[in-house]
């Protein structure tokens, strides 16, 4: 069963995966991993070391949030210590090939972000073949496509097989590539029903609330976005009217009162849930933004088969759950759990459990310190500014960028920035700042036809920035991005952020 691309562009990223295995993974060499320090990098990072591992290569890694000058001495001392002979950047590094290869002559990266190069031999990544890096493929899929030619067919339907395929479709849900069309499209999609061919993963049209295995219903309810009208946005009132409606929402289960998530539904109790809330759409809804409404309540959803016989079981087979899990423990600094956790290792599961609960804490007051008023936003012409200084950790401010625009807390349907003070001491004075915009961003042009991008301007403004002080970083996607920067340069970087988005904000069918 050959994984068979039709589509022009896919088949000739593929070739160049092949190209890429034969002549610079083939070889058993003792490997550095270096990935990126999300769910997509993690999920990317591991599969990776699966298939170099069974391939019989010695491989070490590093997991980190972004490539400081810092990090790469951290990451050379590494590969030095370790007496490496060969670097592997998984989604990340895209940006950074220059310096990478002016201090690896044997280096790879496998990566989605905005590249440095125009082309690269060293270098898979789907923006080289016009493949959309935000919906068509991750950097999960990416690392897939070159370690996929390392086997025959018959390896990928073993459990290591299984393993590294279901990582990839992990990865593309954790890079939330289904979110605008509500499934996995492009690269992604084609791995995915390769994933199913060979049983490692499961997909199907079901309700769509995040949290299908970790949320008892109500909750599940009150936090989906976009935010449902009375009572279903609030945890308490919701509960109420859905034991009005003849919902059950809890068992004796444990010797105790069970709360039911989504999953412990029957097929009929779903439909029975979906008609009373759908009712409910049309009762309370305005008639223009009805349709989103409806259509956010059902989409593709994803269960990881191949994690039901390990410990993961126990908290979430859902990829964007398990995303969560990771980027609990990136984001707190325990890389090596985060690693462990996609090896479904009973410890990295025990100490990821403790990490999600104190994260769900950190995201929960970061965002009620808005609420409150204790951190006020700042409104510029294009986004929404919000400056938490040393209240939250910098490795936290993409993932409040993104709950803030989600649960509309500024009422502004503009992009969300996010800055907190860097933590450690060798970037004393440095800034992070990250950008998330709205799905409807992700297709802008200006009126030369120049598509919004981000993690490009970032990316050029790191450059013009870098003589003021070296440690200043940035990149990322169109949509999606950051940049560090010395805090005194902060009222300059918005200003020009906000000039930027001019030249697409304020053209016909920018925006609403």
């Amino acid at each position: 069963m050959p994984l068979i691309f039709k589509n022009p562009k896919y088949r000739e990223m593929s070739t160049k995966a092949k190209e890429i295995a034969e002549k610079y993974l083939n070889r058993k060499q003792k490997t550095l991993i270096v990935c990126h320090g999300d769910g997509d990098g993690v999920s990317s990072g591991v599969l990776t070391y699966i298939a170099l591992w069974k391939h019989g290569c010695p491989v070490e890694y590093i997991v980190t949030r972004e490539l400081t000058p810092h990090t790469l001495t951290q990451i050379n001392e590494k590969y030095m210590e370790e007496d490496c002979e060969r670097i592997i950047f998984c989604d990340i590094g895209a940006g950074k090939e220059k310096e990478i290869a002016k201090q690896y002559s044997n280096y790879l990266i496998l990566d989605h972000h905005e590249p440095q190069l125009k082309r690269s031999q060293r270098q898979l990544n789907p923006i080289h073949h016009n493949i959309n890096d935000l919906t068509e493929c991750s950097g999960s899929v990416t690392a897939y496509l070159a370690v996929y030619y390392l086997f025959d067919e018959q390896f990928w339907t073993t459990r290591w097989g299984k393993w590294i395929t279901a990582l990839a479709v992990l990865g593309a849900v954790a890079d939330l590539q289904n979110i605008k069309y509500g499934r996995l499209i492009g690269l992604n999609r084609k791995i995915l029903k390769f994933a199913k061919q060979i049983g490692a993963v499961e997909y199907k049209i079901d309700i769509g609330f995040y949290g299908r295995y970790t949320r008892p219903i109500p909750v599940a309810i009150a936090y989906h976005s976009p935010k449902l009208p009375e009572p279903l946005n609030n945890v308490t009132r919701c509960a109420a009217w859905l034991k009005k409606q003849g919902i059950q929402l809890t068992e004796e289960r444990y010797n105790g009162t069970y709360w039911r998530r989504i999953v412990d539904l029957s097929k009929e109790e779903k439909q029975k849930l979906l008609n009373i809330i759908e009712k409910h759409l049309k009762e309370t809804v305005e008639p223009e933004t009805l349709q989103e409404y409806l259509e956010s309540l059902k989409n593709e959803v994803y269960d990881v088969t191949i994690f039901e016989e390990t410990e993961l079981k126990e908290f979430s087979l859902d990829p964007r759950e398990i995303a969560t899990f990771l980027n609990s423990c990136t984001r707190q600094g325990d890389n090596e759990t985060a690693f462990n956790l996609l090896f479904a290792a009973y410890d990295a599961v025990e100490k990821a459990a403790k990490h999600y609960k104190t994260y769900k804490g950190i995201i929960r007051e970061a965002l009620e310190a808005v609420r409150e008023g204790l951190i006020e936003p700042k409104y510029y012409k294009n986004f929404v500014f919000y400056n938490y200084g040393n209240l939250i950790n910098e490795k936290t401010t993409g993932i409040i960028a993104t709950n803030l625009l989600k649960q509309k807390i500024s009422k502004e349907q503009k992009p969300h920035v996010v800055a907190a003070l860097h933590t450690d001491p060798k970037m004393h004075g440095m800034l992070k700042i990250s950008f998330r915009a709205p799905l409807n961003y992700q297709e802008l042009k200006n009126n030369q036809g120049k598509q919004l991008n981000i993690g490009e301007f970032f990316q050029q403004l790191k450059d013009k920035l870098k003589q003021i002080d070296p440690r200043i970083d940035g990149g990322g996607h169109r949509t999606a991005a950051a940049i560090t920067i010395p805090t005194k340069q902060l009222k300059k970087v918005l200003e020009q952020l906000d000039k930027y988005l001019d030249q697409y904000i304020n053209i016909e069918g920018a925006t609403s």
